[in-house]
């Protein structure tokens, strides 16, 4: 009996301090988050330090309090990877332990698998089949649109991550809202070219390269890694007129192999119509192949695929990169990325049309799809026009087929391509739906020694704020017009900035104005810099920019340039 109660007084005494020391740490948090929460409250400028928030790891033997400074030292390595929280990661938990009466063992969420994980920006990614500052001055320029925070860039050519500059103090790559980044990278030579926004959001990208140093210039955007298809389309395809050489180029910027078929009017070009490349083959991941054909026709269809058999369709990125008068001292180089198969439409508008000034030659060529003939119809101003030097304004174009049109005296617009499957009552086409009729539109210029295409904006994706990377008409030899055209049905009012404010001085035009319905602008600015935006409003737009109708207007954008005498238009970048 005795040495049975001798037992009994070890185990009381051992319970009596394990109640002891669970007290104690109880108080010690509840200082920790009192001090913790003081702070937050005293603090401006800093995240919020609320509640720790402890999480407890399922493995009971790994216990570990998550302290507050744990949580932002996490935040603050997330923030460097390029990885940025839509909110602190401290004190962001919702606090649910208190109304639910469950015991503080995991902080403020009762249940370790239900605990909320950190809210990450996703990065958000631009892709070009190629890069080149070997044979051409080759920059990637990304701008981060006025009125947005900064943004955490970062770029990839070939595989080869870049170090991008401090450029405005605020760390390598970062760029506020109203400024523009061009990075170039001499000796540089390969394909996929990747820029990102490390922190969300959307930036405005673009390559501009001036090929062999000067000759010509060309313009291309960053295809949104939203719109990255299986399926691309042109209206056409010609390494048959002299001096021109016409690759169709193809990147993989996937984990995994891809496989990629090529037709140009309907078919696989066979082994004896092919000069470079091949119309079906393999892409590992991270690398880019070309193909050249011996053929001048219409239209041009890439399709890719993660299967051998070729009927898993995968993404991939693809262009068209084409050389003119090759050769000569007038080589020019023009670039056009394809058209998703799911932004056909039909109906098409651009800017402008001219066959009139010296050296111009411009085509507005259409192409059909799909497995049946197609009706089309062409107006400039809203008009058809009465005379054509070549082909006709309307008409029809049967399957994996196309038309060339070319307007007499024209120097004026916008222009409009509609198609339908039906024959056009006057102006409507009687489908009465965008599935059925759907084309490839674009115009193609000869303008001195330059060439340019231009796919055809759709009518559906018409909006009232456009962006650009760069405006330049400092240089000498180089004109740079923004056009405008009203394609709503009351007038609108219109606004451009360069580098967040308005731009000046003036050469042409107005920098804000008001457009008559289907009327156009073509302001020019002794300017050099970006990132460019044009905006409309349906009424006047208020004291800080912004509009003062909700309603957003329809308007249709575009740069068009002369280099030196070679020509680039570059159509405006709608952000999502």
């Amino acid at each position: 009996m005795e040495r049975r109660n001798l037992l009994l007084v070890p185990a009381f005494i051992i319970l009596a301090i394990a109640v002891l020391i669970s007290q104690a740490s109880a108080a010690s948090d509840t200082v920790t988050n009192t001090a913790a929460n003081t702070t937050a409250n005293s603090s401006s400028g800093s995240p919020a330090t609320g509640s720790p928030g402890r999480s407890m790891p399922p493995d009971m033997n790994k216990m570990k309090l998550t302290t507050a400074a744990d949580r932002q030292a996490a935040a603050d390595r997330a923030k460097t990877a390029g990885l940025g929280s839509s909110q602190s990661l401290v004190g962001s938990m919702p606090t649910v332990a208190a109304a639910l009466s469950s015991p503080d063992y995991f902080g403020n969420t009762p249940n370790y698998a239900n605990s909320p994980l950190p809210v990450l920006y996703p990065s958000h990614d631009y892709f070009w089949t190629w890069y080149d500052s070997v044979a051409t001055k080759n920059w990637v320029i990304m701008a981060d649109p006025a009125g947005c925070t900064n943004r955490n860039l970062g770029l990839s050519i070939f595989g080869s991550p870049q170090t991008l500059p401090n450029a405005f103090g605020l760390g390598a790559g970062v760029i506020p809202g109203g400024k523009s980044l061009p990075y170039t990278a001499p000796g540089l030579l390969g394909g996929p070219v990747k820029a990102s926004t490390l922190t969300g959001g959307e930036a405005v990208v673009s390559q501009r390269s001036l090929w062999k140093g000067g000759n010509s210039l060309e313009e291309v955007l960053g295809t949104d890694s939203t719109k990255l298809s299986d399926h691309y389309y042109w209206t056409w395809y010609d390494n048959k007129s002299p001096g021109m050489y016409d690759w169709v180029m193809i990147s993989n910027p996937s984990a995994n192999t891809i496989y990629y078929r090529i037709k140009v009017a309907g078919s696989v070009p066979g082994a004896g119509q092919t000069l470079e490349g091949a119309a079906e083959d393999t892409i590992l991941t991270g690398a880019s192949k070309n193909a050249r054909f011996n053929l001048k026709s219409g239209p041009v269809e890439v399709e890719t695929f993660s299967d051998a058999a070729r009927t898993i369709p995968t993404e991939a990125i693809a262009s068209q990169r084409v050389l003119t008068n090759m050769g000569t001292a007038s080589e020019a180089f023009n670039e056009v990325p394809g058209i998703p198969a799911i932004d056909l439409t039909n109906d098409y508008l651009w800017t402008w049309y001219d066959n009139v000034s010296a050296g111009a030659y411009d085509w507005v060529m259409i192409a059909n799809p799909n497995p049946y003939a197609i009706n089309y119809r062409i107006t400039v101003k809203g008009a058809v026009p009465g005379q054509m030097i070549e082909g006709d304004a309307t008409g029809t174009i049967p399957q994996d087929s196309n038309v060339t049109p070319r307007i007499k005296n024209v120097l004026d617009g916008p222009v409009e391509v509609k198609t339908c499957k039906l024959a056009f009552v006057g102006d409507t086409c009687p489908d009465g739906n965008t599935t059925d009729g759907k084309s490839i539109a674009s115009q193609r210029t000869l303008w001195g020694p330059s060439f340019e295409e231009v796919p055809g904006y759709p009518r559906t994706a018409l909006t009232s704020d456009y962006h650009w990377t760069w405006y330049d008409q400092a240089d000498a030899g180089t004109y740079d017009w923004v056009h405008i055209i009203n394609t709503d049905s009351v007038q609108v009012n219109y606004r451009i900035t360069v580098g967040g404010s308005a731009p000046s001085p003036v050469v042409e035009g107005s920098a804000s104005s008001t457009i008559a319905v289907d009327g156009l602008v073509h302001p020019r600015f002794l300017k050099r810099g970006g990132p460019v935006e044009v905006k409309a409003c349906k009424a006047a737009f208020n004291p800080g920019g912004s509009c003062s109708d909700p309603t957003p207007a329809k308007v249709m954008t575009s740069q068009r340039v002369l280099w030196h005498g070679y020509f680039n238009e570059v159509l405006g970048t709608k952000l999502n």
